[in-house]
């Protein structure tokens, strides 16, 4: 999926899918020795997430599954920076040849969250 948008909110959970394309536009496979990568950044400098297949998949730990389309879980204490956007990258690194097999990339949009109570309505 080239050009993707994905949005979540400051210090919330936040679970979403990407599907990564090799350059014909075709889903990755991947195989038993890969590693799929999602990054969250600004252009040029270390990125701010840099989430792995490798981590623990619990819901305690940032990750992604390894598999396409991979499922990205970020916990509500990872997404404490500042709002804004930011870019989102994502690929399926080939372990046994030491290359990338697939990169999508696209805008991650941090959103702020709104304080207050929502479960007190304001109407009588």
């Amino acid at each position: 999926m080239s050009g993707m948008f994905v949005t979540a909110r400051k210090r919330r959970f936040s679970q979403f899918t990407i599907t990564i394309d090799d350059k014909d536009g075709n889903p990755v496979t991947i195989s038993p020795g890969d590693t799929v990568r999602v990054k969250i950044g600004r252009d040029e400098l270390t990125p701010i997430l840099d989430i792995s297949s490798n981590a623990a998949q619990l819901p305690s730990v940032t990750h992604c599954t390894k598999e396409n389309p991979t499922t990205v879980t970020i916990i509500a204490g990872d997404l404490d920076f500042v709002a804004g956007a930011y870019n989102i990258e994502a690929d399926v690194f080939d372990d046994g040849d030491s290359a990338i097999k697939g990169v999508d990339k696209g805008t991650f949009g941090l959103i702020e969250t709104q304080t207050g109570n929502v479960a007190q309505a304001d109407v009588p």
